[in-house]
């Protein structure tokens, strides 16, 4: 299926010139340095192939050029006239000289026939037992990593674009094939060459900077039948090209890729390079420029935004557009998928628009689900991120399902650790997770919510759940701590937040006292605030049910709770503290 949609993306872009896709037996790559050589095959000098941006960084150069099929084992593996120095120059690896010759052989095999002054001038270049010249004595543009292409000095195009050197190399492919293993394709079911090697994909962060490959068989126990490598998976060398060529392309482009936690995510449409494509870019956090889009497509967006919060059907786009979006991680030379999706615009769109209403919160703006995912790392770093919640919560989001469990755990796990005090936004982001979660949750197991159980994107004075009503009484104490003694080492948040939300009973007791200590205090200095804080905590005690009030223990979904119920009941604090900060005891009595 992966294979398949891949191929089929690249005869779609093939057939878009925007697309600037290479052509069977060519492949785009990053290309560090240009060796210029005379007509006799010397080096002449050594130059960087990056695009000069004026005050800007330079550009990294991506061209097409002869194909390269990616490297394993032992044995040398040249590529034609795109190289590193390792193959081209001889230098930096100890087996440098065997390799050296092995591309000489190849540029001898490819360039035989061909009646060029730049293809003579090449095999000149390799018959050179000493290619660096007089560069090794005086070489002001030392060589560093990456590919090397050459140009002919004198010339204004790269030997591999000139046209009998072209045709030479197409030459060589086409006999080549002649003794390729034949079979049938498992994707197009044709009996064609099969491919032995699937090609390597570069740009991924954390693979191997030489690629890594998404089909890869390097062990006698995952072979059959006689087969090795490649031909175990039964892919012809087009599909295998194919989808590689689409692969590299999806993880080149910006605007088709993004990242979470180590992984990268590329999605893209069966209309590629439309405005459902980028409204898909937009879903899954691609980085857009803004700024360089038709104003008119960024309002488009902007408005299916608002459409999709309000739980609205999308209009000015085609709903039926079918996109497909998966996770890759790198894992040494191989490339792990985490997930594949498939679906329509419209379904996509319907999806999210429920995830922006569940995460839905108070003074939170932040609605990315990579950057709430953040929260349930250590540091809100990616790279903390446990990757076994990626797929299932990215599912979450984009499929409609139910949350994992392990994202309340690991949310718990960061409250009773660092409380989020020193960021709001921070505590913000978690409380709208939480939020999610909890909502989600009863969802999926039918529940029917009524005013006294439902959690609301702001405060709610009727939800009678014990850990909600625990949560906002903390924040009242803690209102009441910062109001009558002010700034304090360690407050009531940074010393009982965690036990409060799992023990209450053991806590909650000595608080009382505590608070009722500060009341007595605001009363002498602040007699307006004394009376609201304490109205607060006296109706929400009353609404605390059972004999002891005080439960012992709380559940998960209840310690959820608490830490919204803590969250919506600050922020409702902190508006009115700045609304009326110098509120009267007769004003406060007159709201009675």
């Amino acid at each position: 299926m992966i294979l398949k949609e891949l191929s089929c993306l690249y005869d779609r872009l093939i057939k878009d010139p925007r697309a600037d896709m290479p052509t069977p037996n060519w492949s785009k790559e990053k290309v560090s340095w240009i060796l210029t050589i005379d007509k006799d095959g010397q080096l002449q000098y050594v130059s960087s192939a990056a695009i000069e941006q004026g005050s800007k960084a330079p550009k990294v150069r991506i061209m097409s050029v002869p194909k390269h099929t990616g490297r394993s084992g032992s044995a040398p593996n040249p590529y034609f006239l795109c190289d590193s120095s390792v193959y081209l120059l001889g230098i930096g690896d100890k087996r440098a000289e065997e390799k050296r010759m092995a591309s000489k052989q190849l540029h001898e095999t490819v360039l035989q026939n061909c009646d060029d002054a730049a293809a003579h001038a090449i095999l000149r270049f390799f018959a050179n037992d000493h290619p660096l010249g007089l560069l090794e004595l005086n070489d002001k543009n030392p060589i560093g990593a990456g590919f090397l292409v050459f140009m002919l000095l004198g010339d204004s195009v790269f030997l591999h674009q000139r046209e009998p050197i072209r045709q030479a190399w197409e030459d060589y492919n086409h006999a080549s094939n002649n003794d390729a293993v034949i079979g049938q394709c498992g994707i197009t079911g044709e009996r064609t060459s099969m491919a032995r090697l699937f090609p390597l994909i570069t740009g991924l962060p954390g693979a191997q900077t030489s690629g890594a490959s998404l089909v890869s068989y390097n062990f006698k126990s995952a072979e059959s039948y006689g087969k090795e490598q490649a031909y175990n998976a039964s892919i012809s060398e087009s599909v295998a090209n194919k989808a590689g060529e689409a692969l590299k392309y999806l993880a080149g482009e910006k605007n088709n890729r993004s990242h979470i936690g180590g992984n990268t995510i590329v999605f893209w449409t069966e209309k590629p390079m439309s405005e459902e494509n980028a409204l898909i870019a937009k879903l899954f956090e691609a980085d857009l420029d803004f700024d360089a889009m038709d104003q008119e497509l960024v309002n488009k967006i902007k408005e299916a935004y608002e459409l999709m919060r309000a739980g609205q059907a999308l209009t000015g786009f085609d709903t039926t557009t079918n996109y497909y979006s998966m996770c890759l991680a790198p894992n040494a030379a191989r490339l792990a998928v985490r997930f594949f999706e498939q679906g329509t615009l419209g379904d996509l769109a319907g999806n999210y628009g429920r995830y922006l209403s569940d995460i839905e919160m108070i003074d939170v703006t932040t609605v990315s689900p990579f950057v709430l995912l953040r929260q349930t790392a250590l540091m809100n770093e990616d790279d903390k991120i446990p990757s076994t919640i990626i797929n299932p919560f990215m599912a979450a989001v984009y499929k409609g399902t139910d949350f994992p469990r392990s994202v309340g755990t690991l949310l718990l796990s960061r409250m009773r650790s660092d409380h989020g005090l020193n960021k709001a936004w921070d505590m913000g982001q978690r409380a709208a997770l939480m939020k999610g979660l909890l909502v989600r949750r009863a969802r999926q197991l039918g529940t029917v919510l009524t005013k006294e159980s439902e959690i609301d994107m702001a405060l709610s004075r009727e939800c009678t759940n014990e850990g909600y009503l625990l949560g906002r009484l903390f924040a009242v104490m803690k209102h009441a701590q910062s109001a009558a003694i002010g700034n304090t080492n360690a407050t009531i948040q940074d010393r009982y937040m965690g036990s409060a939300s799992s023990t209450p009973r053991r806590v909650f007791q000595p608080l009382m006292k505590g608070f009722s200590t500060h009341i007595g205090t605001l009363r002498k200095k602040r007699p307006g605030i004394a009376v609201r804080y304490e109205k607060e905590a006296g109706e929400i005690i009353d609404m605390l049910s059972g004999d002891e009030q005080i439960p012992a223990t709380l559940s998960d979904d209840d310690q959820l709770s608490f830490f919204i119920g803590f969250y919506q009941e600050d922020r409702e604090l902190w508006k009115k503290s700045s609304n009326s900060d110098e509120e009267t005891l007769d004003e406060l009595e007159d709201e009675n």
